[in-house]
């Protein structure tokens, strides 16, 4: 403490004076000059207070030797820069900002970029051409090289590089005709240009589909680039989202990137529209159904010869369970379902994806109660700000950060909120920063500890890396979220969207009990609608203002009011009108009888001492019937105003106001202990006055509540493509997992040489299914879209089979009865084995296509988070353990 005395205060270590100096209260930061010996010497401080010396004999400062190169990969260039130079050496993790710098041989002009890398590797960008004055023409038209000096700012310390040669730029022509659309029948994109390989591979070029799609570059010549296109078609318009004219308006465009060049050739048409799906029979549900089928025969016939008197009515009984369960399994056997207005709309809108921000904010800080910032704190006092920033420097250092988590590990044991708040932060910190590859070269080496650790403890090994309960574990967890980023982006985003849509269309094609939310058709066996119950399908159509017809809405005639209503602004939204889910609570229905006389649909009613919710059968509405959306009631009233959804940018519109997360999803969905009567006390006032004796109808609830399980494989067989899908897109497309996956996993079998192939083959799939278990649990909040409590239970149905699929421990035969996708769990489990098998067997990955693979990943979270205000966050989280850590 009081550093600050006196001054005129110095510092040196032993012979070597610091250049600058910055002293506090507590702290002093020095800029420290050279010593003559390049070697690892140990010095200690002396500070001068107004010429009074004090020696601090305890704070020892090591001099490490300077860095050293060992091997450029090359020395060549384009005019404008940008194509990646590495270098190979030693000590390049004591750099706090290396540089690389290219100085004109004529002027004084100068030029220089940062590096990024490792303790060993270096990958810099190489700048532009120093000398300004040159003319763009002649910087494409010289056939010659032209040459610069090469150096290396390592903090002060320049290592001569030789010299650098620049050759033109590339040139990429336009696509022929006046839409340039380039049309392709092979999946195959070629972009004819002039000196394109001048200096350059096709490692140093990447093309751009839309604004999130790739071209896979494959082969670059002087005069043509060559990529493959994906399988799917990219998200249409530019890199910023904005759409073609004419006959582009619904392609992507392409943007090639070449060093610090960018180049817009046009559009490319290689995508044909698919048509509606069909979905084929479900063999195996069938013969389940006639499992049940004859197994109550037997009992029903076991129990009529025990009890002759019951004859009659056991065989009355056994004709009800027969027609019921036929229609149930015929029901199986007919199932189809129809999501083409969702997929439309993907087709003129795109995917309604929420952002990175959002995505992962959802992904790594769920349930922790905080968020990561995207903005700078306005204000900052000096001290803080110098202490999170040397903070950071510190952590820069790997074997600083390294055992900083440890030290964490152990103090905040038993509070695992703090530890996951800390890791998150870390990850979010490093990526969006530009430190993808430091942050990989530490999570492989606290991989490597975690298995040590476990293996020398009572800890299981196969269940590493399956929970985020230590900081290790979590970083890991968020390392794989981030890397897999792209992956997600690109080829699951779309498949995601559609299996949500398909399975919440199909929930709704059968009555939703409002009051205890039991559902006619759902994967979650307890919110089976247990009781018989018959319904008819009613097509509606909605007037605007002027009495005109612009949507048919097709309901059921036991909806409630308020579920029409959700479903009529649900198919406003899937048909484009609005752009955003909208509030079901700032509309009334109304019922249209002329032009002049409406009928308000109030959504209950209260009868002896209950509340009913009311129906379309409570207003006797029939097929074909008018109806119309009007701004919320509040009273009674005559000569409601009808809103016209088409007119979204009428003064009238403003009603219904855009509403968050939380509203859309609690807007339409009963409260929790919600006292509304919808259907199923309605169904039990009927059996009471029912002709038929007591016990049968009690007997018909039980038969009735054990054969709903074919509602449940009627739900199961009508989303299995889209579920399918799913599965592709998660476990059968090894050739496209980004390459740190890879190079995780080659980390995983380089440990399996000392520990086992069996518990590297466990980690593979606990990070996957870690991985893909949060992207289904956070489907509905991924995207703008309405959403239901339903849907929302199936698809977590979905996570817990992924989570069941992945185990190589069997379900407890209790467990199975009620899980619809038990059977399918071996083959699934094949599916991940062979996956990663796949991966496996791939080449090994060279260094240098993982730096690059981890640098695209900090370009892809570039400026999309505050590193200040993260970095504070996570210095006053860990503030005591930051003091031993400067120690």
């Amino acid at each position: 403490m009081y550093l600050d005395t006196g001054r005129d205060i110095t510092a040196r270590f032993r012979d070597a004076d610091c250049i600058e100096i910055s002293v506090q209260d507590e702290i002093a930061t020095c800029i420290t000059s050279s010593i003559p010996e390049n070697e690892e010497v140990s010095v200690t401080l002396a500070m001068t207070f107004d010429g009074e010396e004090r020696q601090f004999s305890g704070y020892d400062f090591t001099y490490m030797p300077n860095p050293r190169i060992e091997y450029i990969d090359r020395t060549t260039s384009i005019m404008s820069g940008g194509p990646d130079i590495t270098l190979t050496g030693v000590r390049f993790d004591l750099i706090q900002e290396p540089r690389i710098v290219v100085t004109s041989l004529t002027t004084d002009a100068s030029n220089s970029e940062l590096c990024n890398g490792t303790e060993t590797i270096l990958t810099c960008p190489t700048p532009s051409f120093p000398d300004d004055a040159i003319p763009a023409r002649r910087r494409r038209a010289t056939d010659d090289a032209m040459i610069a000096n090469l150096s290396f700012d390592f903090d002060g310390n320049v290592i001569d590089g030789g010299t650098i040669e620049y050759f033109p730029d590339p040139v990429y022509e336009s696509f022929s005709g006046n839409s340039r659309i380039y049309e392709s029948d092979n999946k195959r994109l070629e972009i004819t240009g002039m000196d394109l390989t001048l200096a350059s591979t096709e490692d140093d070029v990447l093309v751009l589909l839309g604004p999130d799609g790739e071209c896979t570059v494959d082969d670059l010549e002087m005069n043509v680039l060559r990529c493959q296109l994906p399988d799917n078609q990219p998200q249409a318009g530019n890199l910023n989202g904005t759409l073609g004219q004419g006959d582009a308006k619904n392609l992507p465009a392409v943007t090639v990137l070449h060093g610090n060049l960018r180049f817009y050739p046009g559009f490319v048409s290689a995508w044909s529209a698919t048509g509606d799906s069909l979905v084929l029979a479900i063999v195996i549900s069938s013969v389940v159904g006639l499992i049940v089928i004859i197994t109550l025969i037997i009992i029903l016939l076991w129990w009529s010869r025990k009890e002759q008197r019951y004859l009659q009515r056991a065989r009355g009984e056994v004709e009800m369970v027969r027609s019921n369960m036929m229609n149930r399994i015929r029901e199986v056997g007919t199932t189809s379902l129809d999501v083409s207005v969702a997929d439309d709309r993907t087709q003129k809108h795109g995917v309604p994806f929420r952002g990175h921000v959002h995505c992962l904010t959802m992904m790594l800080f769920n349930g922790l109660g905080v968020h990561p910032e995207t903005t700078d704190p306005e204000y900052m006092e000096d001290f803080m700000e110098h202490s999170v920033i040397s903070f950071y420097r510190m952590l820069k250092k790997k074997e600083v950060l390294t055992d900083f988590i440890r030290q964490l590990e152990r103090k905040k044991e038993g509070r695992g909120r703090e530890r996951e708040i800390i890791a998150s932060l870390l990850a979010i910190t490093f990526v969006s920063e530009g430190k993808s590859i430091h942050f990989t070269d530490v999570v492989m080496s606290l991989v490597e500890d975690e298995v040590r650790m476990a293996s020398e403890s009572s800890r299981e090994m196969d269940t590493l890396f399956t929970n985020t309960e230590t900081i290790a574990e979590k970083l890991v967890s968020s390392w794989f979220t981030l890397f897999m980023f792209s992956y997600l982006k690109v080829y699951a985003f779309y498949p995601l969207y559609m299996l949500y849509q398909a399975i919440k269309t199909q929930t709704e094609k059968g009555p939703i009990d409002e009051g205890t939310g039991e559902a006619y058709y759902t994967l979650e066996f307890n919110k089976l609608f247990d009781q018989t119950v018959e319904f008819h399908s009613l097509g509606l159509d909605v007037v605007d203002e002027d009495g005109q017809v612009y949507l048919h809405v097709n309901v059921l005639d036991v909806d409630s009011v308020k579920q029409v209503k959700k479903k009529v602004l649900d198919c406003a939204w899937r048909r484009g009108y609005c752009l955003k889910p909208r509030d079901v609570d700032a509309v009334d229905l109304v019922l249209v009888q002329t032009h002049q006389q409406s009928i308000l649909l109030r959504e209950t009613s209260e009868a002896q001492g209950k509340i009913i919710a009311n129906t379309m059968n409570s207003y006797g509405i029939q097929d074909e019937y008018r109806v119309a959306l009007i701004p919320k009631q509040h009273g009674e009233g005559d000569g409601y105003q009808a809103l016209d959804l088409k007119e979204v940018a009428s003064d009238k519109y403003v009603s219904l106001q855009y509403v968050t997360d939380e509203d859309v999803l609690d807007s339409h969905l009963p409260q929790q202990g919600s006292k509304v009567i919808h259907l199923k006390d309605l169904e039990q006032s009927k059996m009471k006055e029912s002709t038929m004796p007591d016990h049968i109808q009690q007997k018909r609830a039980d038969l009735d509540r054990n054969l709903a399980f074919p509602h449940m494989l009627t739900m199961k067989a009508s989303i299995s493509p889209y579920v399918d899908g799913i599965f592709e897109v998660m476990f059968k497309m090894p050739a496209k997992v980004p390459l740190p996956i890879k190079h995780l996993f080659d980390t995983f079998d380089g440990l399996a040489v000392k520990y086992g192939e069996a518990y590297a083959k466990d980690w593979k799939k606990n990070c996957l299914s870690n991985f893909w278990r949060s992207v289904l649990t956070n489907l509905p909040s991924l995207f703008e879209m309405p959403r239901s409590e339903t849907a929302n239970s199936c698809v977590d149905i979905l996570a817990d089979a992924l989570k069941h699929a992945t185990k190589t421990i069997s379900l407890k035969q209790g467990e199975s009865d009620h899980l619809p996708y038990y059977n399918e769990h071996p083959l699934q489990r094949k599916m991940v084995m062979d996956y990663c098998n796949e991966i496996a067997n791939q080449p090994k990955l060279r260094p240098i296509k993982l730096n690059r693979a981890c640098s695209n990943i900090s370009k892809e979270f570039k400026d999309q988070f505050s590193h200040l205000s993260n970095m504070m966050h996570l210095y006053n989280l860990t503030k005591s353990d930051v003091e031993n850590l400067f120690k």
